[in-house]
């Protein structure tokens, strides 16, 4: 598993509009821009989640989708008054399939739709890094592959739909694998009942035990 690293943003969308009391029908408005902005990133959003429909197991293979979420709106103070400005925070986490640079024209073309006064910045975006290699020329993959075969096992290799700690490795120029041995255990990532069963964390264990024994079999000239 590798991490859909370096194409995780936040992306804070700022709009300004003109102030104007509650009752009037004001034009220009921060609202008004933030709705297109909404408009905009929900309308791609559905695309993405459209493409998920069919896949045979949709939940991991978000990593290679591009994800979009709102997670926070901030703008005005008062309950009568329309605010000159509004902030929309999304997480974008971008596909490992797509080029950033095209994301980032999408970005502009969305904040020039919104109007005059709309402007976005990236306070958080990691440094792209490259995936690691997952084929016969990896050793260490090849023997962790080696003990799933031996097991009958039947697995996928994806980008994780987030991040770990693996980024770290790789940024220092180590190839690094993320491995979970959670079989028939739904992804509850975050979710208000995020559980393993005890009969699966138990294979778990021997699951790594057969892996550690491979990998540290492995010698220099393998």
């Amino acid at each position: 598993m590798n991490d859909r690293i370096g194409n995780v943003a936040v992306v804070q969308i700022v709009c300004h509009g003109e102030p104007a009391h509650g009752s009037l029908l004001q034009t220009n408005t921060a609202p008004e821009k933030a709705q297109v902005v909404f408009n905009e990133f929900y309308e791609r959003r559905a695309i993405e989640a459209k493409s998920l429909v069919g896949k045979p197991m949709p939940e991991i293979c978000q990593g290679s989708m591009t994800s979009i979420n709102l997670t926070h709106i901030s703008g005005g103070t008062m309950d009568n008054t329309i605010p000159d400005e509004i902030t929309l925070t999304f997480d974008l986490r971008i596909s490992v399939l797509e080029d950033d640079e095209t994301v980032k024209k999408w970005l502009d073309e969305t904040v020039q739709k919104a109007g005059t006064g709309v402007s976005y910045t990236l306070p958080l975006q990691d440094k792209k890094l490259p995936a690691t290699v997952l084929d016969e020329s990896n050793k260490y993959w090849s023997a962790m592959r080696k003990c799933m075969v031996n097991r009958g096992f039947t697995f996928a290799t994806i980008a994780s739909p987030a991040s770990t700690d693996g980024r770290f490795l790789r940024a220092a120029g180590i190839p690094t694998v993320g491995f979970s041995a959670m079989r028939h255990t739904p992804v509850l990532l975050h979710s208000n009942n995020e559980y393993i069963d005890e009969s699966v964390f138990l294979e778990g264990v021997t699951i790594f035990q057969d892996i550690i024994k491979a990998l540290s079999s492995l010698s220099k000239t393998d």
